[in-house]
Order: structure tokens, then sequence, then C-alpha cells
């Protein structure tokens, strides 16, 4: 048997920040042109009809690299 430890703490952090990507104002549509996720499943997520562990791996890491490279939507929302 594999001896397959999961970083919980960093999964978690990959989790909090596509949560804040899909609750934050930036539509399906600037999400989809810049990460190629469709957005009938950006949709889904946020309307909690798709779990975000259920998504397929690529999709998760687009995601998340466009939460942590674009800030801006952040910065946006706090103003």
């Amino acid at each position: 048997m594999s001896d397959i430890k999961i970083n919980t703490e960093a999964a978690q952090r990959v989790t909090d920040s596509i949560n804040e990507l899909l609750g934050s104002t930036v539509t399906a549509y600037e999400i989809q042109a810049q990460t190629g996720v469709q957005r009938s499943l950006i949709g889904k997520l946020r309307k909690g009809q798709v779990e975000l562990g259920n998504i397929a791996f690529r999709n998760a890491l687009k995601l998340y690299a466009y939460s942590e490279t674009n800030k801006n939507y952040r910065k946006e929302e706090l103003s």
C-alpha cells in the first residue's frame, strides 16, 4: 500500500482561494475567458450544484492559479 500523505493545510488554502474567487463579483464569463473553465461549471459551483472536490484536477488548478495571480478582484471588492 502506498504511503500518500495529503497536506490538508495546503489543500484548505487552495479550496479557500477558489471559493473566494467563486464568491467574488468576477463574472463567470471573465473567469472562463481567463482560465478556460466552462461558465456552466462555474455557475454550478457557485450554486452549490457541484462540489469543488468533484471537479477535474486540471480545472481546480486553473481556478486556483487565476485566483492567486489576479488579486485585483479582491481589491476592487474592498473599495
